[in-house]
């Protein structure tokens, strides 16, 4: 990872927190192997925050995606990045209120927050970076056992 895609992930952390907390610790670790994921890096994203008056200090775990350097994947990552964006912005919003009317308002937490991106989806550059919550933070994943642990929700949702 590059000094500019911690730069990155530094601004939209900093946008999601707002004004009032400082970014500490910020620590930016590659998840898979390069391209491992569709044409993407993923980076594992840790920072502690440091609260302005009133408030307590607090942790935050993200998933950062970003292009793999070579040429082609670049093109791969232009495109996944636009979808994942408005999948992001877009669809799960509706889902997470579909799941506040309809269901178990405690399933609403399966989805990922989104954190933000450097780039809108229409200004896209192989630069890029997204950002969003890590789920395994919530206890859905186990590297040991199904991706999806909670399936029973899943099934309500459907």
């Amino acid at each position: 990872m590059s000094e500019l895609q911690i730069k990155k992930i530094y601004q939209i952390l900093q946008v999601y927190v707002g004004k009032e907390w400082s970014i500490c610790n910020l620590e930016v670790v590659p998840l898979l192997p390069k391209g491992e994921n569709y044409c993407t890096n993923v980076l594992g994203v840790s920072a502690s925050l440091k609260p302005g008056e009133g408030k307590q200090a607090r942790a935050i775990r993200a998933i950062a995606k970003c292009s793999v350097s070579t040429g082609i994947f670049k093109i791969g990552f232009l495109n996944i990045y636009q979808r994942e964006v408005n999948f992001y912005t877009r669809i799960i919003p509706c889902l997470k209120e579909f799941v506040r009317k309809h269901c178990n308002e405690d399933m609403e937490d399966m989805f990922p927050e989104f954190y933000g991106c450097s780039d809108q989806p229409q200004k896209a550059t192989a630069d890029s970076i997204l950002l969003i919550e890590d789920l395994t933070t919530k206890g859905k994943f186990e590297e040991e056992e199904e991706y999806f642990q909670n399936c029973i929700d899943a099934q309500n949702i459907l």
